[in-house]
């Protein structure tokens, strides 16, 4: 199947090469084509990356321009997670997280083969965005038994944000925020805020 590799300049070669070798006709494309060629191309399968809202811009207007192609995204760092769930609305078809090129192989497989490919950091991604749409608590929070106040302190700690930031974020005081951060610390039995967030 014709497959279209809109990634990264200097990484599209090396996944082109591997493609290759396991049998998919597959072209480098820069980003500001993709979505022409697609539309030309009728029903390719498209790697695109999904790192920010304009990549799921892209997955947006390839879905748009050609309806019926295979889109395969994929997420190479852990702070583009976030977009995962807009890329999958946009029109994604699945996604791979890969360390190397060759683990995007099985995925684009799958995927060409009409399969839906959703790994499983994808769907804790999915299930943890329902249960906070929900009110609820993300799993990883559940199983320390954090209370509602300490996961959403947690939860803007993962966004980088200061312990005053949470306090003016929440609408409470620093120090109650340090105060959640610390109980959600002891649950976590760890002793500081990075291990924590890991």
């Amino acid at each position: 199947m014709r497959t279209l590799v809109s990634y990264a300049r200097l990484v599209d070669p090396a996944l082109v090469a591997v493609l290759r070798r396991a049998g998919f006709d597959a072209t480098a494309v820069d980003s500001d084509h993709v979505v022409a060629a697609a539309a030309h191309d009728g029903e390719p399968a498209v790697v695109l990356a999904v790192r920010s809202a304009s990549d799921v811009e892209v997955i947006r207007s390839v879905r748009r321009a050609a309806p019926h192609c295979r889109i395969l995204g994929l997420v190479d760092d852990a702070g583009a997670r976030e977009f995962v769930i807009d890329a999958l609305v946009a029109g994604a078809d699945g996604f791979a997280f890969p360390h190397t090129p060759a683990e995007i192989v099985k995925p684009l497989q799958l995927l060409v083969a009409g399969e839906t490919v959703i790994p499983r950091v994808l769907t804790e991604l999915l299930t943890d965005a329902l249960a906070r749409r929900a009110g609820g608590l993300e799993r990883s929070h559940r199983r320390l038994n954090l209370t509602h106040s300490e996961s959403a302190v947690c939860r803007c700690l993962e966004r980088g944000m200061t312990v005053r930031e949470i306090g003016e974020f929440l609408g409470i005081a620093p120090t109650t925020a340090r105060r959640h951060l610390a109980a959600a610390m002891h649950k976590g039995g760890v002793k500081s805020r990075a291990e924590l967030l890991a």
